[in-house]
């Protein structure tokens, strides 16, 4: 059976270090699969090195299609 999953969408890879790492670690302590979506930047291998996986997308913060 495979385990819940949750993604987080957003729009800078250092935002998600910085302010939501810690939230998406509890996540995963409590048996969900975390899987986190942003742009390509300098903290990816962190996030993966973190135990989540990263999904490189591509986002216009100044669009309003989301």
């Amino acid at each position: 059976m495979r385990r819940p999953c949750v993604l987080f969408v957003v729009a800078k890879d250092w935002y998600f270090y910085w302010h939501r790492l810690a939230v998406a670690e509890r996540i995963a302590a409590a048996g969900y699969d975390v899987e986190v979506a942003t742009p390509p930047g300098r903290f990816c291998s962190a996030i993966e090195a973190a135990g989540m996986r990263h999904h490189p997308i591509q986002i216009d913060r100044q669009g309003l299609n989301p």
